[in-house]
């Protein structure tokens, strides 16, 4: 902390709820009759609050204590740690004579900051790809519309004859916000003449493409014949040079109307009958869908911006809980539409029981997309046995159910997870479902990878935030009954980004 940092930087305030209503009491270098007093052991603490003799804290009070520039009045601030990681902070209190009455704890994660900037250790340009319009378009337009997308930012220019080298081109492209979609307005089009575009770009590293990419197109005659051909290097372009052959053209806006925003269609089959929610990049949004009878979904998600988006799907389960399903990230091409298809959904498993003795047998049961298949693996905890692998159908409403025999099961907590498979597709594991045999179960410690895919990171923080308050076992890390606070310190525990 800074050497300066004292009672001046701090401030403590009560209430009666843990949420608003608290009042400051007044905090000074040293306790009195009247006022608490605030010390701070330079440089690593501890921070000592000693409370007025004459005015104490009412039991069942919530206590707020801010520090630094957050207190009233503060200016020197407590300096994070030099090193990342996960760092506890302990709070104890004693009783007036000394005797240590109780303690908590909470945790702190330092990471580095996070930003998205070019790769300036690039050695190599940019790659340019879809450019429009290509093979032949309607006669009689007065312009046309040239885009492509660059993997990267970029700038781009263009000219009517090969070879010509980035610097000495003079038509530019007009980037969109994310500089990886370009386009350009080109006039003159002549009927029955094919054009082409030679393309270079430079990257913010500075590396510029060495060859030409072409966008080449042809325009219709009115009449279906004569569709002429010029010489390279004189097609009609904005700025550059003039066309040649064939009819006039048309007016009217410039061909084609390509959209400066993207789409993405998520196809899939789940649960039927049932609805499909969507989480664009952390925030739920409105597009949905229903489930058909054969449990088939698609949702649209039009008006992006161009780029990485990240997906997650909600899907109602029998008790009518919206359960995370499933998490994509797509990179959206403006002008396109993107497409994840084939999406299987994986199952719902419930226990009848979860604490049995050994050789009892448990139903387990649940729900999947119809007609589909469902693998069962059981695995110990303490790793006394090999995994138990069952498979067991789907009807056709996607209900089914298995008896699990564990006569040969020894005293563990066993975790049980599905996934289902429609002919060659395959779902992710369901969310574990925890088996105590000869005791109550005892869950791992969760370790925050809410979607499973190796990481803890805003997509799992995503997740965890949407049951917030709520009694949802996967989130519930410290098995309190609420995912809150508490869970979101061990969240931060687990951090990798």
């Amino acid at each position: 902390m800074d050497p300066s940092f004292g009672s001046a930087d701090a401030s403590l305030a009560t209430s009666t709820a843990r949420f608003g209503g608290y009042v400051e009491r007044p905090l000074g270098a040293s306790p009195s009759p009247a006022t608490d007093g605030f010390s701070a052991a330079y440089p690593e603490g501890p921070l000592t609050v000693t409370l007025s003799s004459g005015n104490g804290i009412p039991a069942g009070s919530f206590v707020e204590l801010m520090l630094g520039t957050n207190a009233s009045g503060g200016v020197y601030q407590i300096t994070n740690p030099t090193s990342t990681g996960s760092y506890h902070v302990y709070i104890d209190t004693y009783d007036a004579a000394g005797t240590h009455l109780d303690y908590g704890a909470a945790m702190v994660a330092i990471v580095e900051g996070v930003g998205v900037t070019p790769d300036t250790d690039k050695i190599t340009p940019a790659i340019l790809s879809n450019g429009l319009p290509s093979s032949t378009i309607p006669s009689n337009v007065a312009g046309v519309l040239l885009s492509f997308n660059t993997d990267e930012y970029a700038t781009c220019r263009y000219a009517t004859t090969s070879g010509v080298s980035y610097d000495a081109m003079t038509n530019m492209f007009v980037n969109d916000l994310s500089a990886t979609f370009h386009t350009a307005v080109v006039m003159g089009i002549t009927n029955g003449v094919t054009y082409r575009y030679y393309v270079r770009c430079v990257d913010f590293a500075g590396n510029k493409n060495p060859v030409d990419y072409v966008i080449s197109f042809t325009a219709s005659n009115p009449t279906g014949s004569g569709a002429g051909s010029i010489p390279v290097g004189s097609s009609g372009s904005s700025g550059s040079s003039g066309g040649g052959g064939g009819g006039g053209g048309g007016g009217g806006a410039p061909y084609p109307a390509v959209s400066a925003t993207a789409s993405v269609s998520i196809q899939g089959t789940g649960f039927a009958n049932s609805e499909v929610a969507v989480m664009e990049d952390g925030t739920r949004i409105s597009q949905a869908a229903m489930t058909g009878y054969d449990g088939t979904f698609s949702v649209a998600i039009t008006s992006l911006q161009q780029g990485a988006h990240s997906f997650t799907l909600f899907i109602d389960d029998t008790k009518g809980n919206q359960v995370t399903a499933y998490t994509t990230t797509m990179t959206a091409i403006a002008g396109a539409e993107i497409s994840d298809t084939g999406i299987v959904l994986p199952p719902e498993i419930i226990l009848a029981k979860d604490v049995v003795s050994p050789g009892d047998t448990v139903l387990l049961s649940g729900v999947s997309e119809p007609s589909s298949t469902v693998d069962l693996v059981v695995v110990s905890q303490a790793s006394l046995q090999g995994p138990v692998k069952e498979t067991v159908a789907a009807d056709q409403n996607g209900n089914w159910t298995y008896a699990l025999d564990t006569t040969s099961f020894a005293v563990d907590t066993y975790d049980v997870t599905a996934q289902s498979s429609i002919g060659s597709a395959v779902s992710s594991f369901s969310d574990i479902a925890y088996l105590g045999v000869g005791r109550a179960p005892v869950p791992e410690a969760a370790n925050s990878d809410l979607n499973h895919d190796g990481k803890v990171n805003l997509v799992d923080f995503s997740i965890f935030l949407t049951h917030w308050g709520q009694a949802w076992a996967p989130g519930d890390f410290n098995h309190d009954g609420t995912v809150d606070l508490p869970d979101f310190s061990i969240m931060l525990y687990h951090w990798t980004g």
